[in-house]
């Protein structure tokens, strides 16, 4: 956590500088609090994307989307307090997991797997800094740290052996993780108060989920396998609409 308490001290300490620095100019009158709205892109990354069975924290992620509703109070030009509410959610890759679970099972049965997505929802609360480059057009950059609720991967695995249908349902209860996102926005404004916004969000949680556990349809047989620990990391690009007051 070293490197990430660096990189959260080096946003934390640009805008103080910058604001003490131009402490003795005279400011124009700002818009004292902007809040946007962004949607686009989840790309899964590190052991949340593998897709090797032999690594047991292989997450199975692919592509996936992601919106974000963006609040920031600005005391001066350089200097804001953010805070963000961030939903995303990625499929999960059915036909890796379906090939590993072909692999390490007898041949002979026809094996079928179903997974629904990974969702994770954040509140999130930091500090950043703003660069104007002129009246319209500026970038931030901030570090923010909050929470997490993260919805386990559901699936469902069947093999049919040409006489009956065995289902095994996999699942696990949501749990609550801390969070860290590193990001950045560029912010044009076509308007007084109202423009547009792109963005770029490094997003890093683990969920330890305490109890996943395995449904037998044949029986109603609910078996529990133990805690496991997921790590989620994604880099999100996302674009939207912001107001400034």
């Amino acid at each position: 956590m070293k490197h990430i308490a660096k990189l959260l001290w080096l946003i934390y300490l640009i805008p103080l500088l910058s604001s003490t620095a131009s402490a003795q100019e005279t400011e124009e009158e700002i818009s004292r609090w902007q809040i946007g709205l962004t949607a686009g892109i989840n790309i899964p990354l590190s052991d949340f994307a593998d897709k090797l069975d032999e690594n047991f924290k292989s997450g199975y992620a692919i592509l996936g989307a992601t919106s974000r509703l963006r609040a920031s109070y600005h005391p001066n030009s350089k200097l804001y307090i953010a805070a963000d509410y961030v939903w995303f959610y990625n499929p999960v890759n059915a036909t890796e997991l379906l090939n590993s679970l072909v692999e390490t099972n007898p041949p002979g049965p026809r094996y079928k797997t179903t997974t629904y997505p990974w969702k994770v929802n954040s509140l999130l609360l930091g500090l950043g800094t703003t660069l104007n480059f002129n009246e319209q057009t500026d970038a931030t950059l901030r570090g923010m740290l909050g929470f997490a609720n993260g919805k386990y991967s559901k699936r469902i695995y069947q093999s049919f052996d040409g006489v009956k249908t065995l289902q095994v349902t996999e699942n696990a209860s949501s749990v609550l993780d801390i969070a860290l996102n590193l990001g950045f926005e560029v912010k044009y404004c076509f308007h007084k108060n109202i423009g547009v916004m792109f963005a770029g969000d490094y997003f890093r949680t683990e969920f330890n989920y305490d109890d996943v556990y395995l449904i037998y349809s044949e029986t109603g047989e609910k078996r529990s396998t133990g805690a496991y620990s997921q790590p989620v990391d994604v880099f999100q690009f996302s674009a939207g609409i912001f107001t400034k007051f």
